[in-house]
């Protein structure tokens, strides 16, 4: 065998490895390897070897014995290449297609958002307090401000026979919530309790007065429609255990409702998700002091608009005018931090796709540029043809 032809023409020569190693130019390793049957020479090692003793590559006994070690080291590497082929092809396609539909949520997020382009919403916080002085500055800084409290109160009647057949909510806000939406609120989602701002279109009537505490209410065309049975319902009265409300306007309908449904699971009867109503901020504290309901401040946010501002250049002016800090993410938000918020964990699990993605295509290059080497020393069995 090659390791003992090795052996027997170095002793004969009367070099220690090292010696011959040095002849050679390889490491004593190198030829301690060859002699143990470990391996074999490269090509070039072969034809020095053959030129050093003055033999040709047959005397040096080559069988296919010696090449076991390389018929198994090839045949492991090919496979670890084709499982890693396999797996990468595998992640590729699964990955592929769960980074198209992270691509396609992610951008219903962006449809599904209604979020004006100039507009911030300010929430009531530990870093930030709302009060009339902060108001007062807003009003004179900016075209629109809106004082938006969500869930004053919730009006349902116990049986059908009350008066109040369907559950209605009624939102105290100002009355430019024509101009700068009003918020929707989803605590459905598992990270965040976002909210969106969504358009509102007068269609029929006005708008209550800010300051006006008399029994008057907008409703959205849901509630006019299932108390009514039409659209128009200005100058009805929608009766309410809390008293008589005149209908003073009728606006679009709102998206809270579908959130609703799809956070408590849309069982197909409509009479069971709450329709939209809106009275001044007035009227609500006075409701509030007569039917002892619990007014809850913390709650309440602002939305602020403006015709010729974004809403980059208002939450920046916002920021200066109350020293909040630029990287408060929850006092402020933008219709930007809002996706962020959104798409938050999206992002986090396209970018580890991403990574693993990429290790597995760097440990196939790293695979192949072994199974390369091994095939290349696999060829050698030639010379015991």
């Amino acid at each position: 065998m090659f390791k003992d032809k090795l052996k027997e023409l170095r002793e004969k020569e009367g070099l220690s490895q090292q010696e011959l190693a040095d002849k050679l130019f390889v490491s004593r390793s190198a030829v301690a390897k060859w002699e143990n049957g470990n391996g074999i020479p490269s090509d070039v090692n072969l034809d020095s070897i053959c030129k050093f003793f003055g033999i040709d590559k047959k005397q040096l006994k080559l069988k296919k014995e010696d090449f076991s070690y390389s018929k198994n080291k090839k045949m492991r590497f090919m496979i670890l290449l084709t499982s890693l082929l396999v797996a990468n092809l595998i992640f590729l396609i699964v990955g592929t297609v769960t980074l198209v539909n992270k691509h396609r949520e992610k951008q219903q997020y962006y449809n599904d958002i209604i979020f004006y382009e100039n507009s911030i919403v300010i929430e009531n916080t530990e870093n930030f307090k709302i009060n009339d002085e902060h108001l007062t500055l807003l009003y004179d800084r900016f075209d629109y401000v809106n004082k938006d409290g969500q869930d004053f109160f919730y009006v349902k009647a116990n049986n059908p026979n009350d008066i109040l057949k369907y559950p209605l909510e009624i939102h105290y806000t100002s009355s430019s919530f024509i101009n700068t939406g009003v918020i929707v609120e989803d605590s459905n989602n598992k990270r965040f309790f976002y909210h969106e701002l969504q358009n509102v279109n007068l269609l029929y009537g006005d708008v209550f007065n800010d300051e006006s505490t008399s029994y008057e209410i907008v409703i959205d065309s849901d509630t006019s429609i299932l108390y009514f049975g039409k659209e128009n319902s200005v100058g009805k009265i929608l009766s309410t255990k809390i008293g008589d409300f005149k209908v003073i306007g009728v606006v679009s309908n709102t998206i809270e409702r579908e959130v609703f449904k799809k956070a408590n699971g849309y069982k197909g009867e409509e009479w069971l998700y709450p329709t939209q109503a809106y009275v001044s901020h007035a009227l609500a504290v006075k409701l509030s002091e007569e039917y002892e309901f619990g007014f809850n401040y913390d709650n309440q946010k602002i939305i602020v608009s403006d015709d010729d501002k974004s809403a980059k250049e208002i939450k920046h002016i916002v920021e200066i005018l109350f020293n909040i800090p630029e990287d408060d993410q929850f006092t402020i938000t933008t219709r930007e931090q809002l996706l962020d918020l959104y798409t938050y964990e999206i992002n986090v699990k396209t970018n580890i796709l991403y990574v693993v993605s990429s290790a597995l295509i760097l440990l196939a290059l790293i695979g192949g540029i072994f199974i390369f080497k091994v095939i290349k020393e696999y060829k050698k069995l030639n010379v015991t043809k």
